[in-house]
């Protein structure tokens, strides 16, 4: 059986790519690369080892991509030995903004894209002026991959709660930004000092064609971000799993303990 690579779209909450591997002619941990319109080639965050790999068992792997960019043609690739297998293109259909934490599929969350973003490219460097010289001397740094400032809309309460919940995680700084339709639609990005601010209306909130109850849950986020590298890590869980699948994983109390070491590795769904 040749290797093959499938990538199948799911639009449920939240969004992702399901890549299967089949037909694999070695075990062990692999590396998947996302390929962008651009060219360039994307980790795959995995399910296995320290980094971002694919666990290949019996010729058989498969990975929930949950950091594909939305609304632009994508494909999937890796090496079976000398030879590099890819899939077929395929496209997430959102086009909502959204912001999400890396390695924990459950945060994420839809927002508004109210500001257009002006990224600054900046070019650090030294220019000397000596004596009894015409010309300047440089020295130049690699350009930077970039910052810029956004601001952000959320309508509803949970939907703030939500959003708040990514940018206040203890355990990184770096959260995913996707604004399809934009010059900058995906990038990895470490968050400054957020700033939000409620929303006031000046017309009846029937007027404005919105229920009552939000009227007053709209907030406006100003978020400062630097372009950052993709966090290392593996997948913690997956959103869609419930208290059913637990069970029917036939887990012992003694292996749940085993499969992590605090009670957020349980929740992250590490069994």
């Amino acid at each position: 059986m040749a290797a093959a690579i499938s990538a199948v779209v799911s639009l449920a909450e939240p969004p992702r790519i399901t890549v299967t591997l089949t037909g694999w002619s070695t075990s062990g941990d692999l590396s998947v690369w996302r390929v962008h319109p651009d060219g360039t080639r994307h980790l795959v965050r995995g399910n296995s080892g320290a980094g971002s790999s694919v666990a290949i068992s019996g010729g058989v792997g498969a990975a929930l991509d949950y950091e594909a960019p939305h609304a632009v043609a994508v494909s999937y690739e890796a090496m079976d030995g000398a030879s590099m297998v890819s899939s077929a293109s395929v496209s997430i259909a959102d086009t909502n903004a959204r912001i999400s934490l890396p390695g924990l599929p459950a945060l994420s969350v839809a927002v508004e894209l109210v500001s257009r973003v002006a990224p600054v490219l900046e070019q650090p460097g030294t220019v000397l002026q000596p004596v009894g010289r015409t010309t300047a001397v440089v020295f130049d740094d690699v350009r930077k991959a970039g910052s810029f400032a956004v601001t952000l809309r959320t309508r509803t309460h949970p939907a703030a709660r939500e959003l708040l919940a990514i940018l206040t995680q203890e355990a990184t700084s770096t959260v995913l930004l996707r604004m399809p339709g934009t010059l900058w639609d995906w990038a990895y990005i470490r968050v400054g000092s957020v700033t939000p601010h409620p929303v006031t209306h000046f017309r009846p909130a029937d007027m404005l064609g919105l229920d009552a109850s939000d009227s007053g849950a709209w907030h406006d986020w100003d978020l400062p971000c630097t372009v950052v590298d993709s966090p290392a890590g593996v997948n913690y869980g997956d959103p869609s799993a419930s208290w059913t699948a637990l069970n029917a994983a036939g887990k012992t109390w003694d292996a749940l303990k085993a499969a992590g070491t605090t009670w957020l590795d349980l929740f992250r769904g590490m069994w």
